[in-house]
């Protein structure tokens, strides 16, 4: 969707993309190369898909003197902040470190004079690069990578109450190098996240031994403990594409609800750094919403993740006598698509007292709300099936929402490896066998 221009500052490479809405329109801040020299350009859009460069280009480039004087790959992460861009970027070599560049116009920029965040530790000591930044419950999570002195390449983070001032999480690195054969075997790093509830969720960039670059995937709950979910990239490279060498920089954007539009770089030729033939691309996420969660369904089948769905849900699991349901936590929410001729909610599971009893505990609350209002309050004391109806018109705001957010608060949950009851870790509250739209 972008790509460089003969004979400009850009030909060579078109790389790093990173997107903000900003008065209603997009910005694209890019990293451009002309076979000498890494800058930052911005491209607008009023769809997120078709661009349009800047006259103004490059937004940012070398300074004239201090720190980011002789380097400035750029390969930054914008994000808006009390309605000014926050442009993070790398530059410096030797060791190269994160600086900070603020714009009102999303246009001009003025740079900090100092890096805002600079090698310190064991595992960054050669490099600290490839900033990504986020807000999440008021503050600011920066996932950057971090270079050792055998120049091995890991993910950390940093959190900032105000974006300028950062400290580095305590237990960095926080995601370290594949094994042997992965397609991260050879470094990673140029991380983006987004939060979508319970989860954070990364996309990142693997080298493998060749310096073929690919697409990872890794999900966490705090957003510093992190597991990846693939061995190889989420991509297969395919031969005479533009990009079936690299596929890498990874950007989101929330298009609209549900929908994610993912912007990245890629290239046909196999270079850790640049002359890649680099060009911008883009894929879509959807995060489907469902009108129904029910443990008999074969959620593989509709290519999506029960616990995806029921946010908050373990695995379903199923009984010997072939019914299935699935625990959930204290707190768990479900997002379902509003059908117009639907008159009822119905929620089906069960309360297993018992175990809370081993714990000394003898009722549950739960608590149950739509859209953020409580609806409906149960007390229970014994083991017993969980029934609830709600009648949709009753629970509704008058305006027809597409989407309708429930949520189970319980005042209680028993993790049983932790009180010497079972060897299970997980933190269970009850169980739940449907939720349905009717």
């Amino acid at each position: 969707i972008i790509q460089g221009e003969d004979g400009s500052w850009d030909d060579t490479d078109v790389l790093n993309p990173s997107i903000i809405k900003k008065d209603g329109i997009y910005y694209n801040y890019y990293s451009g190369f002309d076979g000498t020299v890494w800058r930052t350009g911005v491209a607008t859009s009023e769809d997120g898909i078709n661009w349009v460069k800047s006259s103004n280009n490059p937004v940012l480039d070398l300074s004239k003197d201090g720190w980011d004087s002789n380097y400035i790959a750029a390969n930054g992460s914008a994000i808006m902040i009390e309605d000014k861009v926050y442009y993070y970027y790398q530059g410096g070599e030797n060791p190269c470190s994160i600086g900070l560049a603020v714009s009102e116009d999303g246009i001009t920029f003025k740079k900090y004079g100092e890096p805002i965040l600079t090698p310190s530790e064991k595992w960054d000591i050669n490099g600290v690069a490839d900033p990504y930044v986020i807000e999440h419950n008021g503050n600011y999570y920066m996932y950057y990578l971090g270079v050792d002195k055998f120049n091995i390449q890991r993910l950390g983070v940093a959190l900032s109450s105000d974006g300028v001032n950062w400290n580095k999480y305590k237990s960095n690195p926080i995601m370290d190098v594949g094994t042997v054969g992965a397609f991260d075997e050879n470094g990673l790093g140029e991380p983006s996240i987004i939060y979508i509830y319970p989860n954070f969720y990364m996309l990142y960039t693997g080298r493998d031994k060749e310096e073929y670059r690919n697409i990872g995937a890794a999900v966490s709950r705090d957003g510093v403990n992190w597991k990846k979910l693939n061995y190889d990239g989420i991509f297969s490279l395919e031969d005479n594409t533009w990009d079936n060498s690299v596929m890498c920089d990874t950007t989101f954007l929330e298009k609209e609800k549900g929908i994610y539009y993912v912007y990245y770089g890629g290239g046909n030729i196999p270079e850790p750094a640049q002359n890649l033939n680099g060009k911008i691309g883009m894929f879509v996420i959807s995060t489907t919403t469902v009108d129904h969660f029910d443990v008999m369904s074969d959620w593989a089948e509709i290519g999506m993740n029960s616990t995806e769905v029921l946010k908050g849900s373990y695995d379903i699991e199923t009984l010997s006598d072939g019914s299935k349901f699935a625990w959930v936590e204290a707190n768990s929410s479900i997002e379902l698509k509003n059908i117009p001729d639907t008159t009822q909610i119905e929620i089906k599971g069960f309360m297993p007292l018992d175990i809370h009893q081993k714990a000394g505990i003898n009722r549950v609350e739960l608590k149950v709300l739509v859209d953020g209002k409580e609806v409906q309050s149960f007390s229970y004391e014994k083991d017993c099936e969980v029934i609830i109806l709600l009648e949709k018109q009753e629970v509704l705001s008058d305006k027809e929402e597409e989407y309708i957010t429930i949520e189970f608060q319980a005042t209680s949950y028993v993790n049983q490896f932790e009180r010497g009851i079972a060897n299970d870790n997980r933190n269970l509250s009850w169980r739940v066998n449907s939720i349905y739209l009717k």
